[in-house]
């Protein structure tokens, strides 16, 4: 599972609540996920709630208050169930080289989902993509011998069933 921005933010979301995948009747995630991918998401929203621009991309998205920017982050809500699929599979998290704060969320998430369950680096990386930003980095995707496609295909490879 994966995305892109927002879509990174929402595949990390989604595997960091067991709950909300049993109500689309996943009942065993670590069955249908093999890991995931997010590339520049946002995964600490009262960190990004608290920058100067910050306010103007929350207020039409999310309930602003910190309780629910917390439950809507999955850096936090992996506190909340510590359990959860995002806990427990591989993870790979790519950032441009120009990111705003969100190279941060990603090794703090990277961080955090080691230490409340300990697996191989090779298992959970943290990958900066040279040369672009929030917007370029999604157009290396699928390049020949470049950084971006050689990380997504080889996480794919290391996790694929077998």
């Amino acid at each position: 599972l994966g995305g892109h921005s927002a879509g990174g933010h929402l595949a990390t979301l989604a595997l960091s609540n067991t709950n909300l995948l049993h109500e689309f009747n996943i009942l065993n995630p670590l069955r249908h996920f093999r890991g995931v991918i997010g590339m520049c998401g946002v995964y600490n929203l009262p960190r990004l709630a608290s920058l100067p621009f910050g306010p103007k991309l929350i207020e039409n998205v999310f309930d602003p208050t910190l309780e629910s920017l917390i439950l809507a982050s999955p850096f936090h809500a992996v506190d909340v169930d510590p359990t959860c699929p995002l806990v427990q599979l591989p993870c790979l998290l790519l950032n441009s080289e120009e990111d705003f704060h969100l190279e941060q969320d990603a090794k703090e998430l990277i961080s955090k989902l080691q230490t409340l369950h300990p697996l191989p680096d090779s298992h959970r990386r943290h990958v900066i993509v040279p040369g672009t930003n929030h917007l370029t980095i999604i157009a290396t995707v699928g390049r020949s011998n470049y950084i971006t496609t050689d990380a997504i295909f080889d996480f794919i490879q290391a996790h694929k069933l077998t």
